[in-house]
């Protein structure tokens, strides 16, 4: 019998930029998926799993945020685990100051904004995400003492989609607020981002206001 011979394959069709390199230094928050996240830096700066971090660490996710209407760092930190905001006389809750907190029961350090340290009770209206290291950890990886350290993940200009959205919410204590989150593709190559918050209410102690 003869052998038949086999037909040289096809050469690849698939277009030489089709593949997209993602930086290792950028934290992509695309691939949360409701409630979880994926990716981060916490581990030694570079961009991976959070399956395979050597840390102690909880991420709150821009779906959690809405779900619950977290408006800023302090309400974030009612919600990760071994952590505690320090209120004392409302001084640690306003805008101009830093919210302190406890890990673990530890005093923990210095809020970040995308790693780099930050004196803010950050609002959540142009946010994608919350962060919480525990542990001595944050010592080798961040800017932290034996506890941990808390850092948020700002929003970043997209150019897969236009993006438009504006959510109101009315609370306790004649709170009211409007947020607004716009994203607009420029060509190709380039995105333009930009977020507004309006907020105003009184507190449940006397001359207490936002």
């Amino acid at each position: 019998a003869f052998a038949q011979k086999a037909p040289t394959p096809a050469a690849s069709t698939v277009a030489a930029d089709a593949a997209v390199q993602l930086s290792p230094f950028t934290v992509s928050t695309d691939k949360d998926v409701g409630f979880v996240a994926t990716s981060s830096l916490a581990g030694g700066r570079l961009a991976s799993d959070l399956a395979d971090t050597p840390a102690a660490y909880s991420v709150i996710t821009r779906e959690f945020i809405d779900a619950l209407n977290i408006v800023d760092l302090a309400q974030a930190l009612e919600w990760t685990v071994n952590t505690n905001a320090n209120n004392d006389n409302g001084a640690n809750l306003t805008f101009a100051s830093p919210t302190t907190y406890t890990t673990r029961g530890v005093g923990s350090s210095t809020p970040q904004r995308n790693f780099f340290p930050f004196y803010l009770n950050f609002d959540s209206y142009n946010l994608e995400r919350f962060d919480f290291s525990r542990g001595p950890n944050s010592v080798l990886f961040g800017n932290g003492n034996i506890a941990g350290s808390a850092n948020v993940v700002t929003k970043q200009a997209k150019y897969g989609r236009p993006l438009r959205e504006l959510r109101t919410q009315i609370g306790s204590w004649e709170m009211y607020r409007a947020s607004l989150d716009v994203n607009q593709p420029v060509g190709k190559d380039a995105a333009v981002r930009a977020n507004a918050v309006w907020q105003n209410g009184r507190g449940w102690r006397d001359r207490d206001f936002s």
